[in-house]
């Protein structure tokens, strides 16, 4: 499975699993699709630093975030995710 595809399936769980969802949860149910242990807790922590990238960028002033986004295009793609 690419990774991307991988992504996907997560932030699938993530949004169809009512709150609280716990990592175990989450690993349980990324294993059910397939995905292998490695795999799994990489689009795991992968999440995790995204939510904190996309934080940190919300609570800087807004021509940072836009020097920012425009360094580094596909960030952007972080903000459609929280």
């Amino acid at each position: 499975m690419a990774p991307i595809d991988v992504i996907r399936q997560l932030v699938t769980i993530l949004l169809n699993s009512p709150p609280p969802v716990s990592e175990d949860a989450i690993y349980d149910a990324l294993a059910r699709a397939g995905i292998s242990d490695r795999v799994a807790d990489r689009a795991y922590k992968f999440a995790q630093i995204a939510h904190f990238f996309v934080v940190m960028l919300r609570n800087l002033p807004s021509h940072v975030t836009a020097l920012v986004c425009a360094v580094f295009p596909k960030t952007d793609v972080l903000f459609v995710w929280v």
